[in-house]
């Protein structure tokens, strides 16, 4: 009977790729989640801007039908006078109704902008959002970008999906370096017992 004991005691394809790895995997992944939060930053932002645009096309809307309304009253009276012929009045109830037609689209509009941006925020969908501010924004600075060089080296250093491709590029550099490390040599101990 015998026994057979081996043990490896240097691989330089697990030295090299496990601390080139682990040098550049949490910056990869801190990197990631800075994209992700970015990526919803804007989402909501744009979801907000919508839910606003739409707030201000329904009211819009509906002062429109208020307006035919009303037109729609004093071209009737006109009409009932005899001053008006009858198809002013087959006109502006037509255009009475388009309105209402275009105003319940925009309440519809309104009601779906508002619950993706719900959506996006995780509040439940029966909660109510009303919203505050304006579509009128002014520009901060720090959003502003003067052109040429400046501009690409602040795009550059805002864009964690850029760092990212460089940590890629990095990740493959201590890929090719395992691969070309299969040519060193790796050292084993080993030791046989034998019992007669």
């Amino acid at each position: 009977a015998g026994l057979s004991i081996n043990q490896k005691l240097i691989d330089g394809r697990a030295l090299l790729g496990a601390y080139g790895a682990s040098k550049w995997l949490k910056p990869f992944s801190q990197e990631g989640a800075r994209r992700q939060e970015q990526l919803v930053v804007r989402d909501v932002k744009n979801a907000w801007y919508a839910a606003l645009l739409t707030e201000e096309q329904v009211a819009v809307s509906r002062a429109s039908v208020e307006r035919a309304q009303r037109t729609l009253t004093e071209v009737s009276r006109q009409v009932a006078q005899g001053v008006s012929p009858k198809f002013q009045r087959l006109s502006a109830q037509v255009e009475v109704a388009n309105l209402e037609t275009a105003l319940l689209q925009a309440e519809v509009a309104q009601a779906a902008a508002k619950d993706n941006l719900k959506l996006l925020l995780g509040f439940p969908s029966n909660n109510e959002v009303r919203l505050r501010g304006s579509l009128e924004t002014s520009m901060r600075p720090d959003y502003l970008v003067d052109g040429g060089d400046a501009s690409a080296a602040t795009a550059l250093s805002r864009r964690p999906d850029l760092k990212q491709a460089e940590i890629g590029i990095q990740l493959e550099r201590i890929q090719l370096r395992v691969a070309t490390s299969a040519f060193i040599p790796t050292v084993n101990a080993f030791a046989n017992l034998n019992v007669l």
